[in-house]
């Protein structure tokens, strides 16, 4: 990942809750991947010991676009790092 701050050209963030969208969003990386996008996906994308906040920021910043998969679990998690 780069840390420039400059979007990488396609690259797609998906946001999402893990314990319950992970198996949709696998399926929807994947073929995002066949339509030639390169996917940031924090499973994919975030070592264990990272800052989790500061790499969704980072990755956030650094995509050209963003898909939020919004599901109940989504919406009744904890989104404080979303917000200045």
């Amino acid at each position: 990942m780069r840390r420039s701050g400059v979007p990488v050209r396609d690259q797609v963030f998906i946001g999402y809750n893990r314990k319950a969208d992970q198996a949709f969003v696998r399926e929807l990386a994947n073929w995002l991947r066949t339509a030639d996008f390169k996917v940031w996906l924090d499973e994919e994308q975030i070592r264990p010991s990272a800052n989790f906040e500061l790499e969704i920021t980072d990755a956030l910043r650094e995509s050209k676009h963003a898909v939020f998969v919004v599901s109940e679990a989504w919406l009744a998690g904890e989104l404080s790092f979303l917000t200045p």
